[in-house]
């Protein structure tokens, strides 16, 4: 695990090689989709970043991430992208 700024997104990237498999987990606001939700999220907190997590990690952390490692998590910043410009644009029109 290798955490990289320099030629990655705003914000920098995780890159993890395990079992195998290597990715990408890239930041986007706040938050390292992917790789954030392994940990215990914070009681009575809806978490929205890395900060709303405690330092635990979730019994079936392992089986998460090895899913996780499928996803190509810069397609899905962009849906998150297209997604909240397509309700912005409702919203305004």
């Amino acid at each position: 695990m290798e955490y990289q700024q320099e030629g990655q997104s705003v914000g920098g990237a995780w890159i993890i090689e395990v079992a195998g498999m290597k990715n990408r987990f890239p930041w986007y606001n706040h938050s390292f989709p992917g790789l954030d939700e392994l940990y215990v999220p914070k009681e009575g907190i809806p978490p929205k970043s890395f900060e709303d997590y405690e330092h635990d990690l979730l019994d079936d952390a392992w089986d998460r991430l090895l899913i996780n490692m499928r996803t190509n998590w810069f397609e899905y910043i962009d849906d998150l992208e297209w997604e909240k410009e397509s309700k912005n644009r409702q919203d305004m029109g």
